[in-house]
Protein backbone atom coordinates (compact mmCIF):
# COMPACT_ATOMS: atom_id res chain seq x y z
CA UNK A 1 0.00 0.00 0.00
CA UNK A 2 1.41 3.38 -0.95
CA UNK A 3 0.73 6.59 0.91
CA UNK A 4 -0.84 9.43 -1.08
CA UNK A 5 -0.27 12.78 0.66
CA UNK A 6 -3.11 15.28 0.42
CA UNK A 7 -2.52 18.99 -0.06
CA UNK A 8 -4.21 20.78 2.87
CA UNK A 9 -4.62 24.14 1.08
CA UNK A 10 -7.53 23.09 -1.16
CA UNK A 11 -9.19 21.43 1.85
CA UNK A 12 -8.94 24.61 3.91
CA UNK A 13 -10.09 26.75 0.96
CA UNK A 14 -13.17 24.51 0.64
CA UNK A 15 -14.06 25.31 4.26
CA UNK A 16 -14.16 29.12 3.75
CA UNK A 17 -17.63 30.49 4.64
CA UNK A 18 -18.53 27.26 6.45
CA UNK A 19 -18.84 26.59 10.17
CA UNK A 20 -15.68 24.88 11.41
CA UNK A 21 -14.14 23.52 14.59
CA UNK A 22 -10.48 24.35 15.23
CA UNK A 23 -8.65 22.35 17.93
CA UNK A 24 -5.49 23.91 19.36
CA UNK A 25 -2.30 21.95 20.06
CA UNK A 26 -1.16 23.19 23.42
CA UNK A 27 -4.34 23.16 25.49
CA UNK A 28 -7.83 21.72 25.44
CA UNK A 29 -9.44 24.64 23.65
CA UNK A 30 -11.66 24.38 20.59
CA UNK A 31 -13.00 27.29 18.57
CA UNK A 32 -16.34 26.93 16.80
CA UNK A 33 -17.13 29.56 14.18
CA UNK A 34 -17.33 30.56 10.55
CA UNK A 35 -14.05 30.49 8.63
CA UNK A 36 -13.59 33.83 6.85
CA UNK A 37 -10.22 33.29 5.19
CA UNK A 38 -7.03 31.25 4.99
CA UNK A 39 -3.69 32.63 3.81
CA UNK A 40 -0.70 30.95 2.14
CA UNK A 41 0.75 30.04 5.54
CA UNK A 42 -2.57 28.39 6.55
CA UNK A 43 -3.33 30.99 9.23
CA UNK A 44 -7.06 31.07 9.97
CA UNK A 45 -9.45 33.99 10.41
CA UNK A 46 -12.77 33.20 12.10
CA UNK A 47 -15.87 35.44 12.08
CA UNK A 48 -17.44 37.29 15.02
CA UNK A 49 -19.69 34.36 15.95
CA UNK A 50 -16.76 32.42 17.45
CA UNK A 51 -17.24 30.36 20.60
CA UNK A 52 -14.31 29.20 22.71
CA UNK A 53 -14.92 25.80 24.28
CA UNK A 54 -12.71 24.32 27.00
CA UNK A 55 -13.27 20.58 26.68
CA UNK A 56 -11.71 19.83 30.09
CA UNK A 57 -14.54 21.53 31.98
CA UNK A 58 -17.51 19.37 32.91
CA UNK A 59 -20.19 22.05 33.01
CA UNK A 60 -21.39 23.29 29.62
CA UNK A 61 -22.05 26.78 30.98
CA UNK A 62 -18.48 27.23 32.23
CA UNK A 63 -16.92 25.60 29.19
CA UNK A 64 -18.37 27.89 26.50
CA UNK A 65 -17.17 31.49 26.13
CA UNK A 66 -18.60 33.65 23.36
CA UNK A 67 -15.96 35.91 21.83
CA UNK A 68 -17.11 39.31 20.60
CA UNK A 69 -14.64 39.92 17.81
CA UNK A 70 -12.95 38.21 14.89
CA UNK A 71 -10.35 35.62 15.83
CA UNK A 72 -7.00 35.13 14.09
CA UNK A 73 -5.34 31.77 14.74
CA UNK A 74 -1.71 31.35 13.77
CA UNK A 75 -1.07 28.16 11.81
CA UNK A 76 1.46 26.60 14.19
CA UNK A 77 -1.12 26.56 17.02
CA UNK A 78 -3.63 24.39 15.13
CA UNK A 79 -3.85 20.66 15.79
CA UNK A 80 -6.75 19.98 13.43
CA UNK A 81 -9.61 21.65 11.57
CA UNK A 82 -12.94 20.05 10.76
CA UNK A 83 -16.22 21.17 9.28
CA UNK A 84 -18.99 21.30 11.87
CA UNK A 85 -22.02 19.27 10.86
CA UNK A 86 -25.27 21.27 10.90
CA UNK A 87 -27.87 20.31 13.53
CA UNK A 88 -25.35 18.11 15.29
CA UNK A 89 -22.65 18.78 17.88
CA UNK A 90 -20.54 15.81 16.86
CA UNK A 91 -17.49 16.10 14.64
CA UNK A 92 -16.30 13.63 12.07
CA UNK A 93 -12.51 13.61 12.41
CA UNK A 94 -10.71 13.99 9.11
CA UNK A 95 -8.49 11.02 9.98
CA UNK A 96 -11.40 8.55 10.11
CA UNK A 97 -11.68 6.41 6.99
CA UNK A 98 -15.07 5.33 5.64
CA UNK A 99 -15.83 1.70 6.44
CA UNK A 100 -15.38 0.52 2.86
CA UNK A 101 -11.95 2.14 2.62
CA UNK A 102 -10.96 0.82 6.06
CA UNK A 103 -11.98 -2.70 4.99
CA UNK A 104 -9.91 -2.40 1.82
CA UNK A 105 -6.89 -1.25 3.82
CA UNK A 106 -7.29 -4.21 6.19
CA UNK A 107 -7.53 -6.63 3.26
CA UNK A 108 -4.44 -5.15 1.62
CA UNK A 109 -2.48 -5.30 4.86
CA UNK A 110 -3.48 -8.95 5.35
CA UNK A 111 -2.38 -9.76 1.81
CA UNK A 112 0.94 -8.02 2.42
CA UNK A 113 1.48 -10.03 5.62
CA UNK A 114 0.85 -13.26 3.74
CA UNK A 115 3.26 -12.32 0.96
CA UNK A 116 6.03 -11.40 3.39
CA UNK A 117 5.88 -14.73 5.25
Amino acid sequence: MSFQPINPKPFLQSLVSKTVIVKLKFNNIEYHGTLLSVDNYMNLLLDKDVKEIDITKNSNEDAVTELGDELFIRCNNVLWVSEKIANDDTVIPSTTLPETVADEVKEESNDADVEMK
